[in-house]
């Protein structure tokens, strides 16, 4: 039976998170805010990243995590930063997206 990953691993996928925001940070030469990372989906995504009016966080779905934990990070994480990171580097609106 697959469990959603616990709140040691929840910070290991946090950090990572915040590792790759702070890798494009020194690609780019520019600053990108840190932005919540919360485990509250479901369903059959693994991420997303999330922006309602001026508001941005990343979304991570425990329970896939739980049971593809490696691939996961290794894939899914770098994916959601991105789409943070496209939006902020290229969009004059925050209503644009990548």
């Amino acid at each position: 039976m697959v469990e959603p990953i616990g709140e040691r691993q929840q910070a290991l996928v946090s950090a990572e998170t915040h590792r790759f925001i702070t890798l494009a940070e020194d690609l780019l030469e520019r600053n990108f805010e840190r932005i919540p990372v919360l485990f509250d989906l479901v369903g059959n995504a693994a991420g997303m990243f999330k922006v309602a009016r001026r508001e941005r966080w990343i979304r991570y779905n425990p329970w896939l995590f739980g049971k593809y934990f490696e691939e996961n990070l290794r894939d899914t994480v770098p994916h959601e930063v991105a789409h943070y990171v496209c939006l902020l580097y290229t969009s004059p609106s925050p209503r644009d997206s990548c």
